[in-house]
Protein backbone atom coordinates (compact mmCIF):
# COMPACT_ATOMS: atom_id res chain seq x y z
CA UNK A 1 0.00 0.00 0.00
CA UNK A 2 1.07 3.23 -1.00
CA UNK A 3 1.09 6.52 1.77
CA UNK A 4 1.39 9.89 0.18
CA UNK A 5 4.16 11.98 2.17
CA UNK A 6 3.20 15.03 3.51
CA UNK A 7 5.07 17.86 2.64
CA UNK A 8 4.44 20.73 5.12
CA UNK A 9 1.85 21.35 7.54
CA UNK A 10 -0.04 25.30 8.22
CA UNK A 11 -2.93 26.59 9.44
CA UNK A 12 -5.83 27.61 7.10
CA UNK A 13 -7.06 31.00 7.39
CA UNK A 14 -10.16 29.88 9.57
CA UNK A 15 -7.84 28.33 11.68
CA UNK A 16 -8.16 24.71 10.67
CA UNK A 17 -5.04 22.55 10.21
CA UNK A 18 -3.99 22.48 6.24
CA UNK A 19 -2.26 19.50 5.41
CA UNK A 20 -0.09 19.53 1.80
CA UNK A 21 0.14 16.49 0.00
CA UNK A 22 2.62 15.43 -2.36
CA UNK A 23 1.46 13.35 -5.43
CA UNK A 24 3.28 10.27 -5.67
CA UNK A 25 5.26 10.18 -8.69
CA UNK A 26 4.75 6.77 -9.65
CA UNK A 27 0.85 7.26 -9.33
CA UNK A 28 1.42 10.91 -11.73
CA UNK A 29 3.61 8.32 -13.96
CA UNK A 30 1.29 5.80 -14.38
CA UNK A 31 -1.86 8.51 -14.88
CA UNK A 32 0.21 10.22 -17.66
CA UNK A 33 1.19 7.27 -19.59
CA UNK A 34 -2.37 5.78 -19.20
CA UNK A 35 -3.19 8.93 -20.56
CA UNK A 36 -1.11 8.69 -23.49
CA UNK A 37 -1.85 5.06 -24.64
CA UNK A 38 -5.40 6.46 -24.70
CA UNK A 39 -4.56 8.91 -27.09
CA UNK A 40 -2.59 7.08 -29.10
CA UNK A 41 -5.48 4.75 -29.40
CA UNK A 42 -8.18 7.74 -30.22
CA UNK A 43 -6.06 8.38 -32.79
CA UNK A 44 -5.84 5.06 -34.26
CA UNK A 45 -9.05 4.21 -34.38
CA UNK A 46 -9.74 8.15 -35.62
CA UNK A 47 -7.60 7.11 -38.71
CA UNK A 48 -9.42 3.62 -39.03
CA UNK A 49 -12.78 5.27 -39.36
CA UNK A 50 -11.89 8.31 -41.65
CA UNK A 51 -10.18 5.23 -43.72
CA UNK A 52 -13.11 3.15 -44.08
CA UNK A 53 -15.41 6.34 -44.73
CA UNK A 54 -13.16 7.58 -47.57
CA UNK A 55 -13.93 5.30 -50.47
CA UNK A 56 -17.36 6.47 -49.31
CA UNK A 57 -16.49 9.98 -50.56
CA UNK A 58 -16.65 8.30 -54.17
CA UNK A 59 -20.77 8.21 -53.80
CA UNK A 60 -23.15 10.99 -54.18
CA UNK A 61 -23.31 13.04 -51.19
CA UNK A 62 -26.44 12.96 -48.98
CA UNK A 63 -28.95 15.02 -50.74
CA UNK A 64 -29.51 17.73 -47.76
CA UNK A 65 -25.58 18.51 -48.32
CA UNK A 66 -26.47 21.11 -50.64
CA UNK A 67 -28.72 23.20 -48.32
CA UNK A 68 -25.77 23.21 -45.73
CA UNK A 69 -22.79 23.70 -48.41
CA UNK A 70 -25.16 27.11 -49.34
CA UNK A 71 -25.54 28.66 -45.51
CA UNK A 72 -21.58 27.50 -45.26
CA UNK A 73 -21.16 30.31 -48.35
CA UNK A 74 -23.75 32.96 -47.04
CA UNK A 75 -26.94 31.88 -49.35
CA UNK A 76 -29.21 31.11 -46.36
CA UNK A 77 -31.85 32.79 -47.84
CA UNK A 78 -31.61 29.85 -50.47
CA UNK A 79 -32.17 27.30 -48.17
CA UNK A 80 -35.72 26.00 -46.34
CA UNK A 81 -36.58 25.04 -43.00
CA UNK A 82 -36.15 23.30 -41.39
CA UNK A 83 -32.41 23.07 -42.65
CA UNK A 84 -31.93 26.56 -42.41
CA UNK A 85 -32.21 26.37 -38.49
CA UNK A 86 -29.16 24.43 -38.14
CA UNK A 87 -27.14 26.94 -38.34
CA UNK A 88 -23.94 26.17 -36.00
CA UNK A 89 -22.15 23.34 -38.35
CA UNK A 90 -21.92 25.45 -41.72
CA UNK A 91 -21.18 28.68 -39.87
CA UNK A 92 -17.94 27.15 -38.74
CA UNK A 93 -17.50 26.02 -41.83
CA UNK A 94 -17.83 29.18 -43.35
CA UNK A 95 -15.86 31.18 -40.88
CA UNK A 96 -13.00 28.73 -41.12
CA UNK A 97 -13.08 29.40 -44.91
CA UNK A 98 -12.99 33.00 -44.60
CA UNK A 99 -9.84 32.86 -41.68
CA UNK A 100 -7.99 30.91 -43.84
CA UNK A 101 -7.77 29.54 -47.65
CA UNK A 102 -9.10 26.46 -47.06
CA UNK A 103 -12.16 26.00 -49.53
CA UNK A 104 -15.48 25.60 -47.79
CA UNK A 105 -14.95 21.51 -48.77
CA UNK A 106 -11.81 21.43 -47.17
CA UNK A 107 -13.15 23.08 -44.05
CA UNK A 108 -15.74 20.40 -43.92
CA UNK A 109 -13.34 17.65 -43.96
CA UNK A 110 -11.32 19.84 -41.38
CA UNK A 111 -14.41 19.43 -38.77
CA UNK A 112 -15.43 16.48 -39.52
CA UNK A 113 -11.79 14.90 -38.28
CA UNK A 114 -12.32 17.83 -35.25
CA UNK A 115 -15.62 16.08 -34.26
CA UNK A 116 -14.70 12.89 -34.29
CA UNK A 117 -11.12 13.12 -32.40
CA UNK A 118 -13.71 14.92 -30.15
CA UNK A 119 -16.60 12.51 -30.36
CA UNK A 120 -13.91 9.79 -29.19
CA UNK A 121 -12.03 11.55 -26.29
CA UNK A 122 -15.92 12.73 -24.65
CA UNK A 123 -16.72 9.13 -24.79
CA UNK A 124 -12.98 8.20 -23.28
CA UNK A 125 -13.36 10.45 -20.37
CA UNK A 126 -16.88 9.45 -20.06
CA UNK A 127 -16.40 5.72 -19.79
CA UNK A 128 -13.27 6.51 -17.29
CA UNK A 129 -15.82 9.06 -15.30
CA UNK A 130 -17.93 5.35 -15.13
CA UNK A 131 -15.62 3.44 -14.54
CA UNK A 132 -16.33 1.17 -17.87
CA UNK A 133 -13.31 -0.12 -20.04
CA UNK A 134 -12.26 2.67 -22.13
CA UNK A 135 -11.07 0.07 -24.81
CA UNK A 136 -14.34 -1.98 -24.83
CA UNK A 137 -16.20 1.30 -24.99
CA UNK A 138 -14.51 2.71 -28.45
CA UNK A 139 -14.73 -1.35 -29.47
CA UNK A 140 -18.30 -1.01 -29.66
CA UNK A 141 -18.06 1.96 -30.95
CA UNK A 142 -16.24 1.10 -33.99
CA UNK A 143 -19.31 0.24 -36.06
CA UNK A 144 -20.54 1.41 -39.95
CA UNK A 145 -22.33 4.10 -38.02
CA UNK A 146 -19.45 5.91 -37.12
CA UNK A 147 -17.90 5.60 -40.46
CA UNK A 148 -20.87 6.82 -42.17
CA UNK A 149 -21.04 10.04 -40.21
CA UNK A 150 -17.40 10.73 -40.78
CA UNK A 151 -17.90 10.20 -44.84
CA UNK A 152 -20.86 12.38 -44.99
CA UNK A 153 -19.08 15.12 -43.31
CA UNK A 154 -21.21 17.88 -44.77
CA UNK A 155 -23.96 16.95 -42.44
CA UNK A 156 -24.15 18.46 -39.11
CA UNK A 157 -24.88 14.45 -37.27
CA UNK A 158 -21.03 13.90 -36.29
CA UNK A 159 -20.45 17.52 -34.67
CA UNK A 160 -23.66 16.78 -33.20
CA UNK A 161 -22.84 13.81 -31.65
CA UNK A 162 -19.41 15.17 -30.81
CA UNK A 163 -21.11 17.96 -28.36
CA UNK A 164 -24.04 15.51 -27.27
CA UNK A 165 -20.47 13.69 -25.71
CA UNK A 166 -18.96 16.99 -24.28
CA UNK A 167 -22.77 17.83 -22.86
CA UNK A 168 -22.93 13.86 -20.92
CA UNK A 169 -19.29 14.55 -19.67
CA UNK A 170 -19.97 17.45 -18.57
CA UNK A 171 -23.42 16.16 -16.82
CA UNK A 172 -21.68 13.55 -15.14
CA UNK A 173 -18.83 15.73 -13.75
CA UNK A 174 -21.11 18.33 -12.31
CA UNK A 175 -20.16 21.17 -14.51
CA UNK A 176 -23.48 22.60 -14.82
CA UNK A 177 -22.96 25.77 -17.18
CA UNK A 178 -20.29 23.88 -19.16
CA UNK A 179 -22.87 21.35 -20.12
CA UNK A 180 -26.05 24.67 -20.30
CA UNK A 181 -23.82 25.53 -23.41
CA UNK A 182 -22.93 22.85 -24.88
CA UNK A 183 -27.53 22.17 -25.21
CA UNK A 184 -27.27 25.76 -26.92
CA UNK A 185 -24.55 24.88 -28.70
CA UNK A 186 -26.94 21.89 -29.97
CA UNK A 187 -29.96 23.47 -29.94
CA UNK A 188 -28.17 25.98 -32.68
CA UNK A 189 -26.64 22.35 -34.68
CA UNK A 190 -30.29 20.11 -35.14
CA UNK A 191 -33.36 20.53 -33.96
CA UNK A 192 -33.59 17.50 -32.66
CA UNK A 193 -31.91 18.76 -29.29
CA UNK A 194 -35.70 19.61 -28.19
CA UNK A 195 -35.50 15.75 -27.39
CA UNK A 196 -32.32 16.14 -25.07
CA UNK A 197 -33.68 18.95 -24.09
CA UNK A 198 -37.24 17.31 -22.55
CA UNK A 199 -35.16 14.31 -21.29
CA UNK A 200 -32.66 15.81 -19.15
CA UNK A 201 -35.37 18.34 -17.56
CA UNK A 202 -37.47 15.41 -16.82
CA UNK A 203 -34.49 13.27 -15.07
CA UNK A 204 -33.60 16.65 -13.11
CA UNK A 205 -36.83 16.50 -11.99
CA UNK A 206 -36.96 12.38 -11.25
CA UNK A 207 -33.44 12.88 -9.16
CA UNK A 208 -34.74 16.31 -7.39
CA UNK A 209 -31.90 18.36 -8.99
CA UNK A 210 -33.76 21.57 -9.79
CA UNK A 211 -30.96 23.67 -10.98
CA UNK A 212 -30.51 21.13 -13.57
CA UNK A 213 -33.79 21.26 -14.26
CA UNK A 214 -34.28 25.44 -14.86
CA UNK A 215 -30.85 25.38 -16.33
CA UNK A 216 -31.80 23.24 -19.13
CA UNK A 217 -35.17 24.93 -19.10
CA UNK A 218 -33.84 27.94 -19.85
CA UNK A 219 -31.08 27.44 -22.46
CA UNK A 220 -34.13 25.37 -24.57
CA UNK A 221 -35.80 28.55 -24.24
CA UNK A 222 -33.07 30.85 -25.30
CA UNK A 223 -32.04 27.59 -28.20
CA UNK A 224 -35.22 27.49 -29.64
CA UNK A 225 -35.73 31.11 -30.25
CA UNK A 226 -32.11 31.15 -31.51
CA UNK A 227 -32.96 28.50 -34.15
CA UNK A 228 -36.27 30.03 -34.90
CA UNK A 229 -34.44 33.26 -35.93
CA UNK A 230 -32.07 31.77 -37.89
CA UNK A 231 -34.91 29.61 -39.18
CA UNK A 232 -36.58 32.77 -40.48
CA UNK A 233 -33.54 34.07 -42.49
CA UNK A 234 -34.40 31.46 -45.32
CA UNK A 235 -37.08 29.82 -47.09
CA UNK A 236 -40.43 28.19 -46.09
CA UNK A 237 -41.02 24.73 -46.03
CA UNK A 238 -41.99 22.60 -49.33
CA UNK A 239 -45.56 22.36 -48.00
CA UNK A 240 -45.57 25.96 -46.45
CA UNK A 241 -47.47 24.75 -43.34
CA UNK A 242 -46.14 26.16 -40.07
CA UNK A 243 -43.34 24.26 -37.67
CA UNK A 244 -45.53 22.25 -36.27
CA UNK A 245 -47.66 20.97 -38.54
CA UNK A 246 -44.55 20.21 -40.73
CA UNK A 247 -43.01 17.75 -37.82
CA UNK A 248 -46.39 16.05 -37.16
CA UNK A 249 -46.96 15.45 -40.95
CA UNK A 250 -42.92 14.57 -41.09
CA UNK A 251 -43.59 11.76 -38.30
CA UNK A 252 -46.72 10.34 -40.20
CA UNK A 253 -45.64 10.06 -43.65
CA UNK A 254 -42.01 8.44 -42.20
CA UNK A 255 -43.93 6.36 -40.08
CA UNK A 256 -46.47 5.27 -42.76
CA UNK A 257 -43.45 4.43 -44.93
CA UNK A 258 -40.23 2.99 -42.89
CA UNK A 259 -42.67 0.87 -40.17
CA UNK A 260 -46.16 0.13 -42.25
CA UNK A 261 -44.99 -0.01 -45.98
CA UNK A 262 -47.27 2.98 -46.96
CA UNK A 263 -45.86 5.50 -49.36
CA UNK A 264 -48.56 8.08 -48.90
CA UNK A 265 -48.11 10.86 -51.70
CA UNK A 266 -49.19 14.58 -50.97
CA UNK A 267 -48.76 17.57 -54.52
CA UNK A 268 -46.00 19.35 -52.25
CA UNK A 269 -44.17 15.78 -52.41
CA UNK A 270 -44.80 15.48 -56.21
CA UNK A 271 -43.58 18.84 -57.09
CA UNK A 272 -40.75 18.94 -54.92
CA UNK A 273 -39.22 15.20 -55.93
CA UNK A 274 -40.23 14.88 -59.23
CA UNK A 275 -37.56 11.84 -59.05
CA UNK A 276 -39.54 10.23 -56.05
CA UNK A 277 -42.66 10.22 -57.49
CA UNK A 278 -42.34 9.48 -61.09
CA UNK A 279 -46.17 8.73 -61.22
CA UNK A 280 -49.79 8.99 -60.47
CA UNK A 281 -50.88 7.79 -57.18
CA UNK A 282 -52.96 4.69 -56.76
CA UNK A 283 -55.15 7.02 -55.07
CA UNK A 284 -55.90 10.60 -54.07
CA UNK A 285 -58.34 13.22 -52.30
CA UNK A 286 -58.49 17.06 -51.93
CA UNK A 287 -58.02 18.87 -48.87
CA UNK A 288 -60.72 21.12 -48.07
CA UNK A 289 -59.38 24.72 -47.60
CA UNK A 290 -59.33 26.42 -44.41
CA UNK A 291 -57.43 23.61 -42.95
CA UNK A 292 -54.26 25.62 -42.63
CA UNK A 293 -52.21 22.89 -44.50
CA UNK A 294 -50.56 25.82 -46.76
CA UNK A 295 -49.45 24.46 -50.13
CA UNK A 296 -51.18 20.83 -49.73
CA UNK A 297 -54.21 20.42 -51.89
CA UNK A 298 -54.27 16.84 -51.98
CA UNK A 299 -53.10 13.43 -50.46
CA UNK A 300 -53.29 10.50 -51.12
CA UNK A 301 -51.73 7.13 -51.38
CA UNK A 302 -48.69 6.33 -53.84
CA UNK A 303 -47.69 2.47 -53.29
CA UNK A 304 -47.02 -0.17 -50.57
CA UNK A 305 -43.64 -0.61 -50.18
CA UNK A 306 -42.99 -3.36 -47.85
CA UNK A 307 -39.10 -3.54 -48.19
CA UNK A 308 -39.08 -0.40 -45.92
CA UNK A 309 -39.90 -2.02 -42.90
CA UNK A 310 -37.71 -5.03 -43.48
CA UNK A 311 -34.88 -1.99 -44.07
CA UNK A 312 -35.97 -0.14 -40.66
CA UNK A 313 -35.75 -3.46 -38.95
CA UNK A 314 -32.22 -4.28 -40.09
CA UNK A 315 -30.94 -0.76 -39.05
CA UNK A 316 -33.14 -1.45 -35.25
CA UNK A 317 -31.04 -5.46 -35.29
CA UNK A 318 -27.55 -3.81 -36.73
CA UNK A 319 -26.88 -0.40 -36.04
CA UNK A 320 -25.43 -1.07 -32.53
CA UNK A 321 -24.46 -4.35 -32.56
CA UNK A 322 -25.32 -6.57 -29.76
CA UNK A 323 -25.61 -3.84 -27.98
CA UNK A 324 -29.47 -3.18 -28.17
CA UNK A 325 -30.24 -6.88 -26.88
CA UNK A 326 -28.12 -6.16 -23.67
CA UNK A 327 -30.43 -3.30 -23.28
CA UNK A 328 -33.65 -5.65 -23.67
CA UNK A 329 -32.38 -8.15 -21.59
CA UNK A 330 -31.99 -5.63 -18.73
CA UNK A 331 -35.12 -3.77 -19.06
CA UNK A 332 -36.82 -7.04 -19.05
CA UNK A 333 -35.22 -7.76 -15.69
CA UNK A 334 -36.83 -4.99 -14.09
CA UNK A 335 -36.80 -1.43 -15.74
CA UNK A 336 -38.25 0.38 -12.62
CA UNK A 337 -35.20 -1.14 -10.44
CA UNK A 338 -33.08 0.03 -12.99
CA UNK A 339 -34.20 3.65 -13.07
CA UNK A 340 -33.56 3.38 -9.27
CA UNK A 341 -30.47 2.25 -9.21
CA UNK A 342 -29.48 4.96 -11.66
CA UNK A 343 -30.90 7.55 -9.95
CA UNK A 344 -27.73 9.15 -8.41
CA UNK A 345 -26.23 9.28 -11.69
CA UNK A 346 -28.53 11.82 -13.68
CA UNK A 347 -25.71 11.21 -16.90
CA UNK A 348 -26.19 7.52 -17.25
CA UNK A 349 -30.25 7.85 -16.95
CA UNK A 350 -30.29 10.79 -19.13
CA UNK A 351 -28.14 8.80 -21.63
CA UNK A 352 -30.44 5.62 -21.34
CA UNK A 353 -33.61 7.56 -21.92
CA UNK A 354 -32.53 10.24 -24.67
CA UNK A 355 -30.99 6.85 -26.22
CA UNK A 356 -33.42 4.80 -26.10
CA UNK A 357 -36.26 7.44 -27.20
CA UNK A 358 -34.27 8.93 -30.12
CA UNK A 359 -33.62 5.05 -31.35
CA UNK A 360 -36.86 4.19 -31.85
CA UNK A 361 -38.32 7.92 -33.21
CA UNK A 362 -35.53 7.57 -35.63
CA UNK A 363 -37.22 5.32 -37.35
CA UNK A 364 -40.24 7.82 -37.97
CA UNK A 365 -38.28 11.04 -38.35
CA UNK A 366 -37.22 10.59 -41.43
CA UNK A 367 -35.79 8.89 -44.77
CA UNK A 368 -32.18 7.84 -43.85
CA UNK A 369 -33.45 5.42 -41.09
CA UNK A 370 -29.82 3.65 -40.49
CA UNK A 371 -28.40 7.43 -39.63
CA UNK A 372 -31.31 8.69 -37.46
CA UNK A 373 -31.60 5.66 -35.29
CA UNK A 374 -28.10 6.15 -34.61
CA UNK A 375 -28.84 9.80 -32.56
CA UNK A 376 -29.67 6.82 -29.94
CA UNK A 377 -26.07 6.37 -29.36
CA UNK A 378 -25.80 7.49 -25.89
CA UNK A 379 -28.13 4.38 -24.59
CA UNK A 380 -25.93 1.64 -25.89
CA UNK A 381 -22.44 3.62 -25.85
CA UNK A 382 -22.91 4.84 -22.45
CA UNK A 383 -25.67 3.11 -20.61
CA UNK A 384 -25.47 -0.15 -21.91
CA UNK A 385 -21.44 -0.37 -20.81
CA UNK A 386 -22.72 0.39 -17.39
CA UNK A 387 -25.13 -1.98 -17.17
CA UNK A 388 -22.95 -4.83 -18.25
CA UNK A 389 -19.97 -3.47 -15.62
CA UNK A 390 -23.14 -4.19 -12.64
CA UNK A 391 -23.56 -7.26 -13.67
CA UNK A 392 -20.35 -8.46 -14.96
CA UNK A 393 -17.01 -7.56 -16.03
CA UNK A 394 -16.12 -9.48 -19.27
CA UNK A 395 -12.64 -9.97 -19.54
CA UNK A 396 -10.46 -12.05 -21.71
CA UNK A 397 -12.37 -15.44 -24.18
CA UNK A 398 -15.74 -14.07 -22.86
CA UNK A 399 -15.13 -10.17 -23.72
CA UNK A 400 -13.71 -11.62 -26.98
CA UNK A 401 -16.52 -13.57 -28.16
CA UNK A 402 -19.15 -11.13 -27.23
CA UNK A 403 -17.40 -8.31 -29.06
CA UNK A 404 -17.07 -11.02 -31.87
CA UNK A 405 -20.94 -11.32 -32.49
CA UNK A 406 -20.87 -7.59 -31.97
CA UNK A 407 -19.00 -6.58 -34.82
CA UNK A 408 -20.46 -9.74 -36.87
CA UNK A 409 -23.51 -7.75 -36.52
CA UNK A 410 -22.72 -4.46 -37.31
CA UNK A 411 -20.06 -5.06 -39.94
CA UNK A 412 -22.39 -8.12 -41.58
CA UNK A 413 -24.16 -5.97 -43.66
CA UNK A 414 -21.50 -3.71 -44.24
CA UNK A 415 -19.27 -6.55 -45.80
CA UNK A 416 -22.17 -8.35 -47.57
CA UNK A 417 -22.93 -4.83 -49.60
CA UNK A 418 -19.26 -4.52 -50.25
CA UNK A 419 -18.84 -7.96 -51.82
CA UNK A 420 -22.09 -7.14 -54.21
CA UNK A 421 -25.53 -8.02 -52.05
CA UNK A 422 -27.86 -6.47 -53.74
CA UNK A 423 -31.52 -5.47 -52.41
CA UNK A 424 -33.66 -7.17 -51.15
CA UNK A 425 -31.44 -10.07 -50.59
CA UNK A 426 -28.98 -7.59 -48.39
CA UNK A 427 -31.81 -6.52 -46.41
CA UNK A 428 -32.77 -9.96 -45.69
CA UNK A 429 -29.67 -11.33 -45.31
CA UNK A 430 -28.87 -8.33 -42.71
CA UNK A 431 -31.71 -9.41 -40.62
CA UNK A 432 -30.95 -13.30 -40.49
CA UNK A 433 -27.83 -12.63 -39.08
CA UNK A 434 -28.05 -10.10 -36.43
CA UNK A 435 -31.43 -12.90 -35.77
CA UNK A 436 -29.20 -15.62 -35.42
CA UNK A 437 -26.20 -14.22 -33.42
CA UNK A 438 -28.74 -12.54 -31.60
CA UNK A 439 -29.67 -15.95 -30.14
CA UNK A 440 -25.89 -17.14 -29.60
CA UNK A 441 -25.57 -13.32 -27.73
CA UNK A 442 -28.04 -14.66 -25.51
CA UNK A 443 -27.48 -17.86 -24.89
CA UNK A 444 -23.51 -16.33 -23.74
CA UNK A 445 -25.55 -13.28 -21.81
CA UNK A 446 -27.76 -15.73 -20.08
CA UNK A 447 -24.90 -18.47 -19.29
CA UNK A 448 -22.91 -15.93 -17.44
CA UNK A 449 -25.68 -14.24 -15.42
CA UNK A 450 -26.28 -10.69 -16.93
CA UNK A 451 -29.89 -11.20 -17.47
CA UNK A 452 -30.19 -12.67 -13.94
CA UNK A 453 -29.07 -10.46 -11.07
CA UNK A 454 -31.31 -9.97 -8.13
CA UNK A 455 -32.79 -6.23 -8.74
CA UNK A 456 -31.90 -5.04 -4.36
CA UNK A 457 -28.15 -5.49 -4.83
CA UNK A 458 -26.15 -1.73 -5.51
CA UNK A 459 -24.91 -1.04 -8.32
CA UNK A 460 -21.73 -1.11 -6.24
CA UNK A 461 -22.25 -4.47 -4.74
CA UNK A 462 -23.02 -5.80 -8.08
CA UNK A 463 -19.92 -4.77 -9.60
CA UNK A 464 -17.98 -6.47 -7.15
CA UNK A 465 -19.25 -9.68 -7.12
CA UNK A 466 -19.44 -11.67 -10.15
CA UNK A 467 -22.74 -12.72 -11.73
CA UNK A 468 -24.50 -16.12 -11.27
Amino acid sequence: MEIAAVQGQGLHPSGRLAVKKIVNPAHSKNAASSMIRLLLWVLVMSAAVTAISWPAFRHPFDVDSVHYIDMAEGRVHTVTKPFSGRIFHPLLAGTLARLTRLSIHQCFVALGICALVTLLVGMSYIARTLGSQELVVLAFMFTPLLAGLAGQYYLPDLLYAALAALFFLFMGRERLWLAAAMLFLLYATRESALLLGITVALVGAYTSRWRMVFATVAVSCLGIMASRWASSLGQPNIHSVSDSAYLVGKVVYNFAKNVLGIKLWTNTLAAKMAGTFPEAPQWKVAIPNGLGLGGIHEVGLYALAPEYPVKTLAALLTTFGALPLVLVMGLARGASSMLRRWREQPMVLGALVYGGAAFVLGTSVGASVERLVGYGWPAFWIAVPVLLQECHRLEGPVLGRFLGYHAAICWGPFIMEEVGVRQPALMVGSVGLALALYVCVGVELRRLGVAGQTDTASPRDVIDRPCT
